[in-house]
């Protein structure tokens, strides 16, 4: 049988299938990752609240854990507390701050907006997630 992709549907899905993983992944590894998408990624997991400084050390911890993977994360100076700072003005219509507490703020009569706005930002992440969402899916069927 000859591989012939303008002739067989099969031999062009394979084809077009192995191209677009290929295109797909040189995106990924090519992405920059923000320190706006790693703030939003800690503040959706702990949508109940966290402190500063809880929010400074989480975001130092998963900041580190993707840099070793090899994602490209943005480079800004300065030290967890210091890039925190720097992103809150860019994030800060989506949480609340009482009481050195950071929580989703909740928008009477329509509760799941700054959630989406947030889960935008912590979207530029999850491409470096996707092993371990197929492993946690694949465990959880």
């Amino acid at each position: 049988i000859k591989f012939d992709p303008y002739e067989n549907p099969d031999d062009l899905w394979k084809v077009t299938d192995s191209l677009g993983h290929s295109i797909i992944e040189s995106f990924h590894r090519e992405m920059v990752i923000m320190p706006t998408h790693i703030m939003a990624a800690v503040i959706m997991v702990y949508r109940t609240g966290i402190s500063r400084d809880a929010l400074a050390e989480r975001f130092g911890w998963l900041r580190d854990q993707l840099m070793r993977r090899g994602c490209r994360v943005d480079p800004i100076e300065g030290s967890n507390e210091d890039i925190v700072q720097h992103c809150r003005p860019l994030l800060k219509t989506l949480f609340t701050e009482k009481r050195n507490i950071i929580e989703v703020e909740i928008v009477k009569g329509n509760t799941n907006i700054h959630v989406m706005q947030l889960g935008m930002y912590r979207n530029g992440i999850l491409h470096t997630l996707q092993r371990e969402g197929i492993v946690a899916i694949t465990l959880a069927s």
